[in-house]
């Protein structure tokens, strides 16, 4: 980046304890002789900390990395046709400034976050592996998601959610003796394991 002269970029990261990306993105079209290019910002909270803007702003400095999603979510429906048919005439280029500074109080709140995501799917996971285990008397799941959530309050839909019935516990598929059930409770652990060494590491 220095050799390019991204001065202004390798400037901003400096303040980060990441160090900067640069995405290129490439769409190319048979026969086409002409490129176009789009470009995108991805800062994420690139001040290096609360106090060097207003509070009342703060929330806002989110959309530092809206152009780059609008650049990434451009060459994604490009990918799976999201044009509405139309096909492009030009090579397309997409380029990407990324910057992330989350410094240990991000990487904590990072940790958090994953480590609640991951007890819930674990817990979840556990619930289902029980089942399998010790299958209920119940012969069949009952009615569907949708149908509960339109006739039921919340409160009540997630206990039967979780109470689960005989066909939840058909196991349909294996690897090395663990069903998916097993493994999904495997990962989920390795990962609130990942989440806890975050959230305590030094430095």
């Amino acid at each position: 980046m220095q050799k390019l002269g991204m001065g202004a970029l390798l400037g901003v990261a400096a303040g980060s304890s990441q160090p900067p990306k640069f995405i290129v993105l490439e769409y190319r079209v048979p026969k086409a002789k002409t490129n176009v290019c789009v470009v995108g910002k991805g800062l994420t909270f690139d001040t290096g900390g609360i106090s060097i803007k207003p509070a009342a702003k703060m929330d806002e400095m989110r959309y530092d990395m809206c152009g780059a999603g609008a650049v990434l979510g451009f060459f994604h429906a490009l990918q799976h046709g999201g044009l509405g048919g139309h096909q492009p005439k030009h090579n397309l280029i997409g380029l990407i400034a990324a910057i992330h500074a989350p410094g240990r109080t991000g990487e904590r709140v990072y940790a958090v976050l994953i480590g609640v995501a991951a007890l819930t799917g674990g817990t979840i996971a556990a619930r289902q592996t029980w089942m399998q285990i010790n299958p209920p008397l119940i012969p069949e799941c009952g009615p569907g998601l949708e149908f509960m959530l339109e006739s039921f309050p919340l409160a009540q839909v997630l206990p039967m959610i979780f109470r689960g019935a005989g066909d939840c516990t058909v196991i349909e598929w294996t690897f090395l003796g663990l069903s998916i059930a097993n493994w999904s409770l495997v990962s989920f652990t390795a990962t609130v394991l990942f989440a806890g060494w975050m959230l305590l590491r030094r430095g």
